[in-house]
């Protein structure tokens, strides 16, 4: 089986395996550990909101006991793979591109 590459680019929209077009991808932040928690919390926010709306949009209700009871900045792992393969299909290999020092662009 090949990946397919997805990258989650800030203040981007992807497509996802449903063909529905996603909100714009939060920014990450890394220049302190505060910043950095609160992108992820916000990556993690992002993912939550964006499972929801497939769900709605696709009728894939097995995911949605999963998905409310979902608290952004504590998923897990199991939590993140389930909602990407959601999203994206199971055969998507997800990368998060982040801004570099100062908030920067890389």
């Amino acid at each position: 089986m090949t990946l397919r590459k997805i990258i989650l680019v800030p203040e981007h929209c992807v497509v996802t395996a449903s063909g529905r077009m996603t909100a714009p991808h939060p920014r990450y932040v890394l220049d302190s550990p505060r910043k950095a928690r609160n992108s992820i919390k916000r990556h993690e926010q992002w993912l939550v909101d964006e499972v929801q709306a497939e769900i709605e949009a696709t009728g894939a209700r097995w995911i949605l006991p999963e998905a409310t009871q979902a608290v952004p900045g504590r998923l897990t792992t199991a939590e993140h793979l389930s909602f990407y393969m959601t999203l994206f299909g199971k055969d998507a290999d997800v990368w998060i591109q982040h801004g570099g020092q100062k908030g920067g662009d890389t």
